[in-house]
């Protein structure tokens, strides 16, 4: 069994990002699903959204965030199988890079504050090690204070 990140919704206004969310599913041997958990929308729906769709058997390996100076402005997904994510919301102003600890964290969720844009963001990544009767150990990442 696997944890695997199946889709990310990022809404947005006027090319600003207004929030984002997470899809999640189990992958076992004997199926290729068991159905999907999803993260809460976080932030505002906005009037646009779009989503970025990974793989079965990919995951995310590095997510960079642009920080406009009062917001957060866009995000740019990347899986470790080389797929890239369009550029979400503004491409401009200062790029933070985000990876996950090591290659068996699994992108979960969201986190940070929000108005109609979102003010702070972080990324929960989640490892579950399904030798060990469902342990899951979290981590969180945070993007600084901007």
């Amino acid at each position: 069994m696997s944890l695997h990140t199946y889709r990310i919704d990022v809404r947005y206004e006027s090319n600003l990002i207004a929030g984002i969310k997470i899809l999640t599913r189990l992958i076992t041997s004997t199926s290729t699903t068991n159905g999907y958990d999803e993260s809460p929308l976080f932030g505002g729906s906005g009037s646009q959204s779009d989503s970025f769709v990974v793989d079965s058997g990919d995951w995310i390996n590095k997510i960079e965030v642009q920080n406009t100076g009062a917001i957060v402005g866009g995000f740019t997904f990347y899986t470790m199988n080389g797929k890239v994510s369009k550029k979400f919301g503004n491409t401009g102003g200062q790029t933070m890079t985000i990876v996950p600890p090591t290659d068996k964290y699994r992108l979960t969720g969201v986190f940070g504050k929000s108005g109609a844009q979102l003010d702070k963001v972080g990324f929960i990544f989640t490892w579950t090690d399904w030798q060990l009767k469902h342990k899951h150990q979290i981590t969180k990442v945070v993007y600084p204070e901007i």
